[in-house]
C-alpha cells in the first residue's frame, strides 16, 4: 500500500516532469537566443574578423543559433547583413538557399544523397554538392582524399579548395592564383568564418563554396557520431 506522503512524492515528481517538459523548449530557445546575441556582439566588435587587403572583399559568415534550422547570416565589410542562408526543411541531406538582403533567392547548394568514388578511394566520408545560381545548375563540388587535409574540386571552374591539417582554414585556388582565403574562428558559439577575396565578381560563388565546406564538415561529424554509438 502506498502511503499519502509517498503518493504526494510520486505526484510531485510527475508534476515536476510535466512542468520541465513544457518549459524546456522555451528555456532552450531563450538560451539559444542569448548565445546567438552574445556571439553576434562578440564578432561584430572584432576588427580582425573584417581585416582585408586594399581592394579585397570580405565576408563574415556566422551560423545562427536562435533557429532550429541550419541557418547563417553573412556580413559585409560594413558589418551589416548582406546575405542570409536557410536550409530546406525535411531534407535528408543539406540543401541550402542563399538570399540577398531583400529576400531574393540567389542560389542553392544541394548535397547529393550518394557520392560515388572509385573502390581505391581513401575517403572515409565522400560528399558531393550541386551548385546553382539564379536557377541555373553550374556543376559540382566534390570532396577528395588528400594527405594532410580535406580537399575539394570545383568541376565547373577548375578551382580546388585546399584545407590545412586542422581543417580550420582553407584556400580556394585556381591555376593562376588564390581566389579566396577562408579562416574559421575558434572559441565562438556556432561556426564563424572570415573570408577574403581579391575579385568581387567571385563573391557569391566563394560564399557558396564556404557553405559547402561547412556542410561537408557537419556531414562528417554526424557520421562519426553515429559510428560512436
Amino acid at each position: 500500500m502506498v502511503k499519502r506522503g509517498e503518493k504526494m512524492g510520486i505526484l510531485g515528481s510527475i508534476i515536476g516532469k510535466v512542468i520541465t517538459d513544457v518549459a524546456a523548449p522555451a528555456v532552450t530557445e531563450k538560451v539559444k537566443q542569448t548565445l546567438y546575441s552574445k556571439n553576434k556582439d562578440n564578432f561584430l566588435h572584432k576588427d580582425e574578423f573584417f581585416e582585408k587587403l586594399p581592394g579585397f572583399g570580405v565576408l563574415v559568415v556566422n551560423q545562427r543559433l536562435d533557429s532550429e534550422r541550419y541557418e547563417f547570416d553573412v556580413y559585409d565589410e560594413n558589418r551589416v547583413v548582406k546575405y542570409t542562408v536557410k536550409d530546406k526543411l525535411m531534407s535528408l541531406k543539406h540543401c541550402l538557399y542563399i538570399f540577398d538582403y531583400n529576400g531574393n533567392k540567389l542560389g542553392m547548394i544541394k548535397e547529393k544523397l550518394v557520392a560515388i568514388r572509385s573502390p581505391i578511394s581513401l575517403e572515409s566520408t565522400s560528399v558531393d554538392f550541386i551548385i546553382e545560381i539564379n536557377g541555373r545548375k553550374l556543376g559540382k563540388v566534390k570532396s577528395r582524399w588528400a594527405f594532410g587535409g580535406n580537399q575539394y574540386d570545383v568541376d565547373f571552374t577548375g578551382w580546388k579548395i585546399v584545407g590545412n591539417i586542422t581543417g580550420l582554414n582553407y584556400k580556394i585556388l585556381s591555376r593562376y592564383g588564390e581566389i579566396a582565403d577562408i579562416s574559421s574562428k575558434l572559441f565562438r558559439f556556432g561556426n564563424t568564418y572570415s573570408v577574403t577575396y581579391p575579385d568581387i565578381r567571385n563573391e557569391l560563388l566563394v560564399l557558396m563554396l564556404v557553405l559547402a565546406i561547412d556542410a561537408a564538415s557537419a556531414t562528417r561529424r554526424a557520421k562519426e557520431y553515429n559510428q560512436s554509438l
